[in-house]
């Protein structure tokens, strides 16, 4: 089992920051990614001097918050009609959205900061705020502490128990190996991209 952990750490080291911020960014835009377990495993990893804390935390929110300005544009153009549509996609139930409307309209834009850390809101958090029309201006500035906050508990919570690491593999290992075939697999698709334009403009000039 131990080797088994060993080379996720070493993948994750490998994809590095960068890694972290394009998968956060799929949780950001409300679609299935285990972000809690890679940011615990981002915590070890900054324990063992492989990150620095401070930027892993950087990395991760502008990640996870540039996917919710995507997720809450949608929801600002298509309404919540693209929620039901297409929830079961997200691996939601119908009443995790009227948890977060009914939470959104008690709580407004606190819902942003708090309901990160609850599943299933932090999900749909930020359609719900552009479904609800809420000012760009709002959802930027309480999306990014929100997404901080989120992620700076988990990079924290795997900082502190790296002493304590394999308590931590055996309460998260099921997530793992999906963490790490998704973050490769965004990695890849955006290596492919960037040779196929590499090659276009080329191919122009």
């Amino acid at each position: 089992m131990e080797w088994i952990v060993q080379i996720i750490l070493d993948i994750m080291t490998y994809l590095g920051l960068i890694g972290l911020s394009f998968g956060l960014m799929i949780e950001g835009m409300g679609l299935p990614f285990p972000g809690e377990t890679v940011l615990v495993i981002f915590g070890y990893l900054a324990k063992q001097g492989k990150f620095a804390l401070i930027p892993t935390i950087l990395a991760a929110s502008i990640g996870a918050w540039a996917g919710s300005l995507i997720s809450f544009y949608l929801g600002r153009n298509y309404g919540v009609n693209i929620l039901y549509r297409y929830h079961k996609w997200m691996f939601l139930k119908e009443r995790h959205i009227d948890k977060t409307v009914d939470l959104s309209a008690k709580y407004g834009a606190l819902v942003l900061i708090l309901g990160r850390h609850l599943p299933g809101v932090r999900t749909v958090s930020s359609y719900v705020a552009g479904i609800g029309g809420m000012k760009w201006g709002t959802f930027i500035g309480y999306s990014f502490l929100g997404f901080t906050f989120w992620s700076a508990t988990w990079l924290l919570f795997g900082f502190i128990m790296a002493n304590r690491w394999q308590q931590v593999f055996n309460l998260f290992q099921s997530y793992l190996l999906i963490a790490v075939i998704v973050i490769v697999g965004i990695i890849l698709l955006f290596n492919k991209n960037n040779l196929n334009n590499r090659k276009l403009k080329k191919d122009n000039e």
